[in-house]
């Protein structure tokens, strides 16, 4: 992808993932019932199930994984698009009365979070929605906020990137 500065490598990415996102989660889901845990296509899918790993060696219980693609609910679908990439949501057991941690690599205006609740909510009424994400980023746009963050960006106005092995062969997150 280019060069930048790391900031996080695979054994910080798997430590944040550990630490600040799964013990946080455990504790404020003990028992684990009802428990989802639901990736945005394409970085998110491949973070809720590290997730799902980690807290199954923690717990002995496997938590359900789904996938969602938010194409055709993002706001600037016409702007992004001529013909999108449309890839299956598929969430075991669906969403209704259902806890679901939703899972992103980044979070940056809010806007693909907001486009993913409008998915969730159009499967059916969850119990409730909390937010992971590896790396929580300045410019909100919408009022969203996390609930889980492996790194805080801070005040870093440029662009961060999170490259996963199962995507990109590497794993880091990279300021440019």
């Amino acid at each position: 992808m280019g060069k930048g500065r790391r900031v996080l490598d695979a054994a910080e990415i798997k430590n944040v993932l550990a630490e600040k996102i799964c013990m946080p989660i455990l504790s404020d889901f003990p028992d684990l019932d009802n428990l989802v845990l639901v990736g945005i296509y394409t970085r998110g899918v491949y973070l809720a199930r590290r997730i799902q790993k980690i807290i199954q060696r923690k717990t002995k219980t496997k938590p359900i994984v789904g996938e969602i693609d938010i194409n055709l609910y993002r706001d600037d679908f016409v702007r992004r698009f001529d013909i999108p990439e449309v890839r299956q949501t598929n969430i075991p057991g669906g969403v209704q009365d259902k806890r679901i941690v939703l899972v992103d690599d980044v979070i940056f205006t809010g806007r693909t979070i907001r486009a993913a609740l409008d998915v969730i909510l159009d499967i059916g009424r969850p119990e409730l929605v909390k937010l992971a994400v590896l790396v929580s980023r300045p410019g909100r746009q919408m009022p969203i906020c996390p609930d889980y963050v492996g790194w805080d960006a801070g005040s870093v106005e440029k662009r961060v990137y999170v490259e996963l092995e199962e995507v990109d062969g590497v794993d880091q997150v990279v300021i440019r």
